[in-house]
């Protein structure tokens, strides 16, 4: 599109004359030689330029409509990541659930206990009724037939057989009667010890049945707090709903794939894009002499920074931007502020360190060279540390070969000079004495 609008533009330029003809009026002053028109020439027409113009709305129509696709795919992009991260908090949310709930085989294992217990109450209570039965006709016999003593320990011995598997204990007594009794004293302590077994195995048996139902309860409403339709075996329903989720998120996942070879493409030529225009502008002859003049205003800035930090004691450095400086204050937070705010001591030592930066700058680039330097009063304004700073920076460029020269009227750093040549003003003229 660029391209399109400096063809076009350049066209325009070439066929100036073309346009200014469809303008002239006979007998009117032409606006080139301010001759009056006696004639006009029909204007033809001109192609490539009509060509240039289509080209240029063309282009622009070209860059509206992939804007569009570059809007509509990202808005896709958001769209897909936002699928994705309801699916895996699904996902995680299934996996908790499936945790927190009892295993099969720890199911299985409480329905055979309970039927078990089931099993021996029900043998427990057949017993028991055949015993009270039993109990009673013997009773009866016991009461009926006194004298028959010996039938009686036949019955004896029926009951005693009777109750073998409830293992009843044994008589010391040879008497019929006390053996009865010692068997109805044992039978009513079983009673009593199975009863509560009995009580003890009903209420197990209802905590187990309470706990299974709350845990088959709880993990219904997981399943549908998930979003499946609890179905027994619920093992299945999860597995399906499980399988179900990875197929999506493996689509999800190739979408996200190919989305991001797309937003690889966009960037690619979005930075080409970028390059393109910013090298357009650079290329433009008064944006080629901003960008030379800016790399060269920042390697001024960079080695003044170096001495400044040095002069200041790491107090400032500066800062430019658009050809303006600034003023970075290290001893506040960094804060950035204007050059119009630093007082006249830290505007000499900004002023000395940009000076002798451009001096190193110009001399490294082989286009002159530095073999003295003269400094013209301003050292009135630093205070005592300031000024000695000064002073050790200017003795080290000395040492260095290069000849400073100070112009002063402080004495402090006159005195600290080698060579001093010392001007007085009298009536007939100023005298100039050299000093030891």
């Amino acid at each position: 599109a660029s391209a399109a609008l400096i063809r076009r533009d350049d066209l325009r330029v070439g066929h100036a004359a073309h346009a200014l003809s469809r303008e002239l009026v006979i007998g009117e002053p032409c606006p080139v030689c301010r001759h009056p028109v006696e004639a006009i020439h029909e204007p033809g027409e001109i192609p490539e330029l009509d060509r240039a113009v289509s080209e240029v709305e063309a282009a622009i129509t070209r860059v509206d409509a992939e804007q569009r696709e570059v809007d509509s795919a990202r808005a896709a992009l958001t769209e897909v990541e936002t699928t994705r991260s309801n699916l895996i908090s699904r996902r995680e949310q299934l996996a908790e659930g499936v945790a927190a709930g009892p295993d099969l085989d720890a199911l299985a294992d409480m329905e055979e206990t309970l039927e078990e217990l089931k099993k021996r109450q029900t043998a427990t209570r057949e017993e028991l009724e055949k015993t009270e039965t039993k109990v009673k006709e013997a009773r009866k016999t016991v009461e009926d037939l006194a004298g028959r003593e010996h039938s009686m320990g036949r019955l004896l011995q029926t009951a005693l057989i009777a109750v073998a598997d409830l293992d009843p204990p044994v008589s010391e007594s040879d008497d019929v009667v006390v053996q009865w009794k010692d068997l109805l004293i044992w039978r009513d302590g079983a009673m009593t010890r199975i009863a509560d077994e009995q009580e003890t195995a009903v209420a197990k048996a209802a905590e187990t049945r309470s706990r299974h139902q709350g845990l088959r309860q709880g993990l219904i409403d997981e399943l549908a707090g998930a979003g499946l339709t609890p179905a027994e075996p619920f093992v299945a329903t999860i597995a399906s709903e499980i399988e179900r989720a990875r197929s999506t998120l493996a689509l999800q996942e190739r979408v996200l794939e190919e989305s991001a070879v797309l937003t690889v493409e966009i960037d690619t030529e979005t930075s080409n894009a970028a390059v393109a225009a910013g090298l357009a502008t650079h290329l433009r002859a008064d944006g080629f002499e901003r960008w030379m003049m800016a790399g060269a205003l920042h390697t001024l800035v960079v080695g003044a920074n170096d001495l400044l930090a040095q002069l200041s004691d790491g107090g400032y450095s500066l800062h430019s931007e658009d050809g303006t400086f600034t003023v970075v204050d290290h001893r506040n937070a960094d804060e950035r502020r204007s050059v119009s705010t630093l007082s006249g001591g830290e505007t000499f030592l900004v002023s000395l360190a940009l000076a002798l930066s451009l001096a190193e700058t110009l001399a490294s680039g082989g286009g002159a060279r530095l073999d003295a330097i003269i400094l013209d009063e301003g050292f009135g304004t630093l205070d005592d540390e300031s000024l000695d700073t000064v002073a050790t920076v200017l003795e080290e460029l000395a040492g260095h070969g290069l000849m400073v020269g100070v112009i002063t009227h402080v004495k402090e750093l006159a005195s600290r000079a080698p060579t001093r040549f010392e001007v007085t003003r009298g009536a007939r003229g100023s005298t100039v004495k050299e000093m030891a």
